[in-house]
């Protein structure tokens, strides 16, 4: 879905969160079961890390305003059992809900708050003098806003200034308190500090002159423009089919405003349709203005998920906070792929906010929408500054990329070797990439950066998802990052992008990062979305399976590391380093590897897109046989989604016609080719009858009738003891026995070699009519796991 008015979406989205108070009760049942009175209860985790007592600046002015403070729900256990069957099945081809994605007002039926229970909350905050911003429409929490004084009225807790990290912030000083009657459904706050979510390291390097020709520096590296990545990655193969990302829609999670300039100006040079970013502003957000880090993550972003997907739309959703961001996105469905290049260490956020991400990334899959998220730029160091020297906090990974419901995309880094793998001069789109390069893990730490490589490792909160499994996956019951890796040096062979201006003035940036690995896998993954016509949602569980069965679609990295130097003494370092090395299968290094784009799509399965299978017809539908004779039916086989497999006839005869028999010539039919059923009804009657006689022999049944009436005649002739009479009319007196034996030979034509259709018009009757029998004759066609079944009416007469 696209949408052309920011304001629009906005004024909608406010309009529900109005409206939907007072909504009758649907869905999940009350908890709100106490009146809500002067008994408080402490909602714990919500307590920034960063807000320590010694960078305390004391508190801030009563009249400070909060905006877009998030009041996020929790689930009850019934529910959140629910929600991972849901999910499981989602993902089984097996399973009726197999790609059956909700809306959020569905998600809210199931797996939200009651509107009783809502109401009262909103009611609640209104009293305390909030203005209501936005009601989610899952139900899963309530956005807000007000001064300092009323949150630390409403919540019992000062709000203090603090001076950490270079710049002032505010936060609250101990963990808020709620009336004790809804405490139970609460999971957490955000927005009661402005301590946001970091671009996770973003790389940037030197500018290049645009001008300059293969953009080669002269010392063998080569910058990348999105020709490169198309040839490297093989997603070329998908745009000559015809699949750019027409139809499908991206969003990018950011908290800056961008310049629209440098996407246009990026898109012209390399050679991309126009095709300018829907921004969205989350109602109720104030304006973020301009950041310098976050302007430059933006223009990235913006630009390589749109250089790979060239006419999918992009949709920018702004805020003074990514998380924000990226729930606001989730929750009005703008996009079936979503990219965010934001977050931090695991152990910095704490089990609170580790609960809060997982509910959106749940929501996110139960509604079809993949997540792709940066795992992280300083190694297995998580909760180390890329700009560090040494790690001292120990292995770490990030949030939101450790979430199972997000598939977090790793570094890998371009290794030519002697390998000519450039062109002398580049095409007209600038591109120089021959052809796949050999990669290794990124790791740039030797190099005099600081700590520069791909974040991966295991997860503190998560345990192991059922999907994370195959060759080289630890053996261990943690969530294990990342999922897979693109290139993200940008010491070597790095992205170029437009920022701040700079393609104006003749230079293109260079920039990696991890923040460039996953929108540049966001645009893959929006091909994909195109080629099979549906969203995927949770793409974790197809992945590790195809890297197993279809390898093709993978480059196995298994050379390199993410090893960083790390202060003797401190927690996981050992000999001066910690980290992960790379292998064959997956790691938690480079994950399952880079990928080859076009083998990824086309061996992708799909909800909308038919598996190959086949069908089988029958005519007539219908067949009446006669006793001792038989019928045909004929069977015609086609395929479907280009089915190649040979189908096996097999049939089966209801026991209400006993004695019937059935057969199928041929057995094995390919695509395309027929066989005939045959259906054979046994013999029956009593007594002396003129059978039905096979067709083109009844020149026997005449002449053998005739020969029994001149035996008759003769008979009638003969005169007793008459010397005269002629030899032949004295055997005549033997005529009566003759008689009865060519009766018996009539009545032995059909079990002797008879069957088929009488001929047309009388030709006798049973000393004893037999019953008509009916009832069906099933054939069943089987090829591999794959068989249908028909039928054909049979009457035996």
């Amino acid at each position: 879905m696209r949408f052309k008015s920011s304001t629009g979406i906005a004024a909608c989205g406010l309009l529900f969160g109005l409206t939907a108070i007072s909504f009758a009760q649907t869905g999940p049942p009350n908890r709100i079961v106490r009146e809500i009175d002067a008994s408080r209860a402490t909602i714990k985790g919500n307590l920034s890390p960063l807000a320590r007592a010694k960078y305390d600046q004391g508190e801030v002015q009563s009249s400070l305003q909060l905006s877009h403070i998030t009041m996020m729900f929790s689930m009850t256990k019934g529910q959140q059992a629910e929600l991972d069957a849901l999910l499981k099945q989602q993902q089984d081809r097996n399973s009726p809900n197999y790609h059956h994605w909700l809306t959020s007002e569905e998600y809210g039926k199931r797996f939200g708050l009651s509107s009783s229970d809502l109401n009262k909350i909103v009611a609640w905050l209104e009293d305390q003098g909030f203005t209501v911003d936005q009601l989610a429409r899952s139900r899963t929490w309530v956005a807000f806003s007000g001064t300092a004084a009323q949150a630390e009225a409403a919540f019992q807790t000062a709000i203090h200034r603090y001076a950490a990290s270079g710049a002032t912030h505010y936060a609250n000083v101990t963990e808020p308190t709620v009336p004790a009657a809804f405490a139970n459904v609460i999971l957490g706050f955000r927005g009661l500090n402005d301590f946001r979510p970091k671009p996770l390291d973003l790389q940037v390097g030197k500018p290049r002159s645009i001008a300059k020709p293969d953009y080669s520096d002269g010392t063998g590296d080569h910058a990348l423009v999105p020709a490169d990545l198309a040839t490297i990655y093989n997603v070329h193969g998908l745009y000559n089919s015809g699949i750019t990302g027409s139809g499908v829609t991206v969003a990018v999670v950011g908290q800056t405003d961008m310049d629209m300039s440098d996407i246009q100006q990026f898109r012209q040079i390399f050679g991309l349709p126009v095709n300018e970013p829907t921004v969205v502003l989350v109602p109720g957000s104030a304006d973020p203005g301009t950041n310098s880090d976050d302007a430059v993550e933006a223009d990235l972003d913006l630009e390589w998920s749109g250089a790979i997907a060239p006419d999918a739309g992009i949709v920018y959703v702004n805020s003074t906070n990514a998380g924000d961001s990226l729930a606001f996105a989730i929750d009005q469905g703008l996009a079936p792929v979503v990219s965010i290049s934001y977050g931090g260490c695991e152990a910095d956020a704490g089990p609170a906010a580790a609960d809060a991400w997982a509910e959106v990334g749940q929501q996110a899959n139960a509604q079809g929408i993949t997540i792709l998220a940066a795992s992280g730029d300083s190694g297995a160091a998580g909760c180390d500054s890329s700009g560090a020297t040494n790690a001292t906090q120990g292995l770490s990974v990030n949030l939101p990329a450790s979430l199972p419901y997000v598939t977090a995309v790793g570094g890998a880094e371009f290794n030519e070797g002697s390998g000519n793998y450039w062109a002398s001069a580049n095409s007209g789109s600038y591109g120089s990439a021959l052809s796949y390069i050999p990669e290794t893990a990124w790791n740039d730490s030797a190099d005099g950066l600081g700590l520069s490589s791909g974040g991966g490792g295991e997860s503190i909160y998560f345990p192991k998802p059922t999907w994370q499994a195959g060759s080289g996956v630890p053996s261990g019951n943690t969530r294990y990052v990342p999922d897979v890796a693109l290139t993200a040096s940008p010491d070597h062979d790095p992205y170029l992008i437009c920022a701040q201006g700079s393609c104006a003035a003749g230079n293109a940036m260079e920039a990696g990062g991890t923040s460039a690995a996953a929108p540049t896998f966001a645009g893959i993954v929006a091909l994909i979305d195109q080629l099979t016509g549906s969203p995927q949602g949770n793409i974790n569980p197809i992945l590790y399976p195809l890297a197993q069965n279809s390898p093709a679609a993978f480059h196995d990295v298994t050379a390199g590391s993410n090893s960083v130097p790390c202060q003797a003494g401190t927690p996981d370092c050992n000999g001066n380093t910690m980290g992960y090395n790379a292998g064959p299968g997956y790691d938690a290094v480079t994950g399952l590897g880079s990928v080859d784009a076009y083998n990824l799509a086309t061996s992708w399965p799909s909800a909308s897109k038919s598996p190959a299978d086949f069908q089988f017809s029958m005519s007539p539908s219908s067949l009446t046989v006669y006793s001792g004779g038989s019928g045909k039916v004929a069977l015609s086989v086609t395929g479907t989604s280009n089915f190649s497999g040979t189908v096996q006839f097999t049939c089966s005869v209801a026991s209400s016609l006993a004695g019937t028999n059935c057969s199928v010539s041929p057995q094995y039919v390919a695509a395309g080719g027929t066989a005939t059923l045959t259906v054979t009804a046994p013999a029956t009657g009593s007594g002396l009858v003129f059978p039905a006689a096979p067709r083109g022999r009844w020149w026997i049944v005449t002449a053998l009738i005739v020969a029994c009436g001149i035996l008759l005649l003769l008979s009638i002739q003969r005169t007793r003891q008459s010397r005269f009479a002629s030899p032949f009319a004295k055997r005549a007196r033997w005529s009566p026995a003759l008689c009865l034996i060519l009766f018996a030979v009539l009545a032995c034509v059909p079990s002797c070699g008879g069957g088929g259709s009488p001929p047309s018009g009388p030709t006798g009757q049973h000393a004893s009519q037999p019953s008509v029998q009916t009832g069906m004759v099933t054939v069943q066609a089987i090829s591999g796991s794959l068989s249908h079944s028909a039928q054909v009416a049979v009457t035996v007469n």
